[in-house]
């Protein structure tokens, strides 16, 4: 049982992160340089430590500065003064994700939503083995799955109801500024 619901739990993490990242790819479509201007070093409660690599951008004479990513590999791959091509979004240019690193960062979320659903289903197999009663890990697969799947929809079509709602808002302003100047 623990199992199947801590496989709920990494399949919706992978899930929710992949469905992050191809909405980050939509949104965001100028690209830019950002330059490396500092590693910021961090300590969390285990006492691990952490480099943030800080990027600098502009966009249109406005300055963006924030964190690529974290880790201690990435360390040693950004150095001060290192140029890194970044997508941003141009409504908001706080907003971004860094070129080299999204087929990885999509690769890693997807595993970890495939290794969630391997949890889910071995409750499955285990129970078949041990008494030949498997009714009940069927349907909680099953309703694993329909939750999954569920959860992707309703994120896929919240996000396309704001952009049809934005795309009629434009819409009806061009008409509207369209009739005023006739007038």
């Amino acid at each position: 049982m623990v199992l199947f619901f801590g496989g709920i739990i990494f399949a919706l993490f992978g899930v929710l992160g992949c469905v992050d990242l191809v909405q980050k790819k939509k949104k965001c479509t100028e690209e830019t340089t950002a330059i490396v201007t500092e590693i910021s070093k961090e300590i969390d409660n285990d006492n691990n430590l952490s480099y943030w690599p800080i990027i600098e951008y502009n966009i249109n004479g406005k300055k963006f500065k924030n964190k690529l990513l974290s880790g201690n590999s990435i360390f040693q791959k950004y150095n001060i003064g290192n140029e890194v091509e970044i997508f941003y979004n141009k409504e908001n240019g706080d907003e971004f994700y860094c070129k080299e690193r999204y087929y990885s960062s999509l690769f890693w979320w997807l595993i970890t939503a495939i290794i969630g659903g391997v949890l889910m289903i071995l409750p499955f197999f285990k129970n078949f083995e041990e008494n030949g009663e498997n009714s009940g890990s069927i349907i909680m697969v099953i309703i694993g799955i329909i939750l999954i799947i569920e959860v992707s929809k309703r994120i896929s079509n919240k996000n396309e109801l704001k952009k049809r709602c934005i795309e009629k808002n434009n819409c009806c302003c061009k008409r509207y500024s369209y009739w005023w100047k006739k007038r």
